[in-house]
């Protein structure tokens, strides 16, 4: 569950993209894989974006992110797994949001998002 504070500044600073605000959150002891509550009318049979990597999965996607924005959740991405979240629920969501991945898809930052997520948890990360 998300603690009042810490992990919901880290949460804040996922959906912001803001590296350097995750990258503090985590050197302080934020969980990577804190939970947020249930948020009023989602329906909660499909996937939502209530931890850090989840969130970035969902995020990703948003038709106003320009590459710099895209760079800065590779970025992110990568602290959050080095940091011990559990790739899982967030590949889980990125196969119900984006289908199957296509390995041989052409190369772009979203893909290499994605790919990073299956990699984690092709390892058991």
């Amino acid at each position: 569950m998300i603690r009042e504070t810490l992990e919901s500044e880290l949460l804040d600073a996922v959906t912001g993209h803001d590296v350097e605000g995750v990258r503090q959150c985590l050197q302080q002891g934020a969980d990577p894989d804190a939970t947020a509550p249930p948020g009023d009318g989602y329906d909660q049979s499909v996937p939502q974006p209530d931890t850090p990597l989840k969130a970035v999965v969902f995020c990703m996607s948003d038709a106003f992110l320009d590459e710099q924005g895209l760079a800065d959740f590779k970025l992110i991405t990568g602290l959050l797994l080095a940091h011990g979240a559990d790739p899982e629920p967030a590949l889980a969501m990125a196969r119900q949001r984006y289908g199957k991945f296509d390995k041989k898809a052409p190369r772009n930052t979203f893909m290499e998002i994605l790919y990073m997520i299956v990699a984690a948890a092709s390892r058991g990360d």
